[in-house]
């Protein structure tokens, strides 16, 4: 996302169909994968919370999504969710002080750098964290969506198979 676009929680509801900037296929999902950066506190917590409505919208049946799009985007979750889990344990060393010297500021330096890591809530671990709880209930919104596919696909096949052509 562009910083000078809206979230995709500050829109109002999805709108536009699915290929459109706006819509719920690759518009939305686009903007929400592709505007998070660990780095920047406001990008991740809109990310969250786009993903938190996604899966909401999701829940409520708001929209569906066809096998190949549930793949693609499965699979853009899965690289950060798997990646993550990869390197969780040594993501944890950052929030040791690492040995730099017996300077005064060689110690300021080791410091600063364990409260850039895990400071505050606007650290990177805790953004790195609040990514992976996003594409986590991205993922599960994807599945909701795709269910939702199918009980639609059934129900069209079953509505169809009430006509009959004599």
């Amino acid at each position: 996302m562009g910083f000078d676009e809206k979230p995709i929680s500050e829109t109002g509801g999805a709108s536009g169909d699915a290929d459109g900037e706006t819509g719920i296929g690759g518009g939305l999902l686009d903007r929400m994968i592709g505007g998070a950066t660990p780095f920047d506190t406001k990008s991740v917590d809109t990310f969250h919370k786009d993903a938190d409505m996604f899966k909401d919208w999701a829940g409520q049946g708001k929209f569906a999504v066809n096998e190949e799009a549930m793949r693609a985007y499965t699979k853009v979750c899965d690289a950060y969710i798997d990646g993550w889990q990869h390197v969780q344990r040594e993501a944890q060393l950052l929030t040791t002080s690492a040995p730099m010297g017996s300077s005064p500021f060689a110690k300021q330096i080791a410091e600063y750098n364990v409260k850039v890591a895990e400071g505050d809530e606007r650290s990177l671990l805790p953004n790195l964290r609040k990514m992976y709880d996003g594409f986590t209930k991205m993922k599960e919104g994807l599945a909701i969506a795709r269910k939702n596919y199918n009980e639609a696909d059934s129900d069209a096949n079953i509505s169809f198979t009430k006509f009959k052509l004599d």
